[in-house]
């Protein structure tokens, strides 16, 4: 979980997809958690708030299996 701050997001997905070939990335979720949701939804209030900086997302990675 990571806001894309200076694409570091981004950067974790390709680091597995280099290091972890097996894992890929099934799925990013940005309502993973009611808490964030309400706090994200006060801050869209804050003309320094940058939705895309500073809001964090869920990127669930799941394992390739070989199926013979």
């Amino acid at each position: 979980m990571a806001p894309s701050r200076a694409g570091t997001r981004e950067d974790f997905a390709r680091l597995v997809r280099k290091e972890a070939p097996s894992l890929k990335v099934q799925r990013e979720t940005e309502d993973f958690c009611t808490l964030v949701t309400k706090r994200r939804a006060e801050l869209l209030e804050d003309p320094n708030f940058d939705e895309k900086k500073h809001s964090p997302s869920l990127l669930e990675l799941v394992k390739e299996t070989n199926s013979f």
